[in-house]
């Protein structure tokens, strides 16, 4: 995270605050500055952050819940949520970052196919978060599984079966 605060870059209006846990983010490399804010940096560190965030020295913020409450950025552009969350509180304090004082702001929220009755059901709990949602599904080759991931699972599946008759 510490080199990601001594890159400079220019002032656009395009910011990006990512909501998410960082490691399931990834922090792949993206075409502009990019910087974790969790609780694993220490206060200084996030405020330096912060402020870096703040006059667009850093793009884009890959967040833990950390964020989802009390901190205000004005300029943010979108949230992406790459993991639904399971309460619709935490839902609105994420999605919350954006739109601010009566801007127009964008969330996307990765969901999977089998969590989507779920999300579905939490979000119309407000009437005014499930007006507003457009589906959108993925092309097949993103939501492809990586080669080992069959092999994988059929290794757990083994696990479990022997654990279940205590042979592990």
């Amino acid at each position: 995270a510490s080199s990601e605060l001594a890159e400079e870059e220019q002032k656009t209006d395009d910011e990006v605050l990512s909501v998410g846990d960082a490691k399931e983010a990834g922090l792949t490399p993206l075409p502009c500055p990019v910087a974790e804010f969790s609780s694993t940096l220490a206060p200084k560190e996030r405020a330096v952050l912060l402020r870096r965030f703040r006059s667009a020295k850093v793009k884009c913020l890959v967040c833990s819940d950390i964020v989802a409450r009390g901190i205000d950025i004005p300029a943010v552009s979108a949230v992406i949520n790459y993991t639904a969350p399971s309460h619709l509180q935490t839902y609105i304090h994420r999605v919350g970052r954006t739109a601010r004082a009566g801007k127009v702001g964008h969330t996307f929220t990765f969901v999977a196919s089998g969590d989507h009755e779920r999300f579905k059901t939490m979000l119309q709990q407000s009437a005014d978060c499930w007006e507003r949602i457009s589906k959108f599904t993925l092309p097949s080759a993103a939501r492809s599984q990586p080669p080992w991931w069959a092999e994988a699972k059929q290794l757990l599946q083994r696990c479990l079966e022997s654990e279940s008759k205590g042979r592990l």
